[in-house]
């Protein structure tokens, strides 16, 4: 079994590394040693892990997984957090300048009240930036059109979604109707109340 990885990259904004929907192991994740926990008949089965100069896997690491996986160890993803990542891989010259003053403001404020709460936050909203990207990514020029408008409409301080309503002709309050509708209430009344 594995944590989930959490990188804080040297901007100090944390990451999730992706993991399968049902939190099983995948050959296509990067999974730190530090997070795997496994038996130790099963590594003296695979033989350790193998040299860097005898495997073409990113690292002997992650070629052990793979080589587990092959054998049908099942490795599935504990959904807790158990370490923060502050990868050197990510860091030039990390250790040649023994820099740890990344490491001990993130210890500093691992002590502060509400840590867990701003770390999911900003992991939050990375998550959702990130998300938002590949959207506009997969709808293509349409979605990169329709970005650009959106924008345009803002800086005239129009509200796109207003914009698009009135050009489809739909009424004034069409989606509360639709919510109330769909959620099993009476429609409003002209005056704003249920009928």
């Amino acid at each position: 079994m594995f944590a989930p990885p959490v990188n804080v990259d040297t901007l100090g904004v944390p990451r999730c590394g992706l993991t399968h929907p049902r939190l099983l192991y995948k050959p296509t994740q990067f999974v730190p040693a530090s997070l795997w926990l496994l038996r130790r008949t099963l590594a003296s089965e695979l033989g350790g892990w193998r040299p860097s100069r005898a495997i073409h896997a990113t690292n002997p690491s992650q070629d052990f997984l793979v080589r587990a996986w092959r054998r049908g160890a099942r490795m599935e993803c504990v959904p807790h957090v158990t370490a923060l990542i502050l990868a050197s891989g990510g860091r030039p010259n990390a250790y040649v300048m023994r820099d740890g003053s990344q490491h001990e403001a993130l210890w500093l404020a691992m002590q502060a009240d509400g840590f867990r709460e701003q770390l999911l936050t900003r992991m939050v909203l990375e998550a959702e930036r990130d998300a938002t990207a590949l959207r506009r990514q997969i709808r293509g020029w349409r979605g990169w059109l329709k970005g650009a408008v959106d924008r345009l409409l803002t800086a005239a301080k129009l509200h796109p979604d207003a914009v698009r309503n009135r050009l489809a002709r739909k009424p004034k309050g069409h989606w509360i109707v639709h919510l109330r509708a769909l959620r099993g209430l009476p429609p409003l009344s002209d005056q704003g109340r249920p009928e």
